[in-house]
C-alpha cells in the first residue's frame, strides 16, 4: 500500500510542476528550475493586469555560464503568462559582437525593455525577493504607464534639458 502512495503521490507531483510522466525507460525531466511562492505568483498577476500596451522583453544570455540565467527565462516565461501584451525575445551575446559593444558586456543574463513609452529599461540578473516589484514596475513604465512619481519629481524631471541616465544596483536581502 505506502509503494503505491508513494507513486502517486511522485507521479502527481510531477504533472503539478508540468514534467511529463514518463515509464518507457527514457531520460527523465528535471525540475522546475523556480518555484515561486502565492506572494510572488500574486504580485506578478497583479502588476501585469495593468499592462494595457505591448512590451518585449529581449533576453541577452551570455556564455551559458552564468549564474541564474535560467531561473531568469523560467521566470520570464511565467510573467509573460500573466499577460497578452508581454513577449520574449533571446539573444545571445556569445554569437553578436555588436551586441557585446551595445550593452557593454559578454555576460548574461540582460533584459532590455522595450514598449512605446520613452524609457529604455534594462535589469542585469536575476530579480529576486524584494527585486521582483522594481522589475515589474520597469515593464509597466515600459508601456507608458504613468509612475509613481509626486508631482514635484516630475516636475523636476522634466525641466531637465539633457537626457540622463541611472544605474542602480540592488543587493538581495
Amino acid at each position: 500500500m505506502r509503494a503505491w502512495t508513494a507513486v502517486i503521490l511522485i507521479s502527481a507531483t510531477l504533472v503539478l510542476a508540468g514534467c511529463p510522466s514518463r515509464d518507457d525507460g527514457a531520460k527523465s525531466v528535471s525540475a522546475p528550475v523556480i518555484q515561486l511562492g502565492e506572494e510572488a505568483t500574486s504580485l506578478i498577476t497583479r502588476k501585469m493586469i495593468l499592462l494595457t500596451r505591448p512590451v518585449v522583453i529581449h533576453l541577452y544570455r551570455g556564455s551559458g555560464k552564468e549564474k541564474n540565467t535560467d531561473k531568469v527565462e523560467a521566470l520570464l516565461e511565467i510573467v509573460a503568462g500573466a499577460s497578452d501584451n508581454l513577449s520574449v525575445v533571446k539573444h545571445d551575446l556569445a554569437e553578436d559582437p555588436d551586441l557585446r559593444r551595445e550593452l557593454t558586456s559578454d555576460h548574461g543574463p540582460i533584459m532590455v525593455f522595450e514598449g512605446p513609452s520613452e524609457a529604455r529599461i534594462s535589469y542585469y540578473g536575476y530579480p529576486e525577493r524584494k527585486e521582483l516589484s522594481p522589475f515589474l514596475d520597469g515593464i509597466l513604465i515600459s508601456s507608458g504607464s504613468t509612475t509613481p512619481l509626486t508631482d514635484r519629481s516630475r516636475d523636476f524631471l522634466g525641466g531637465l534639458d539633457r537626457e540622463v541616465g541611472f544605474k542602480v544596483f540592488v543587493t538581495p536581502d
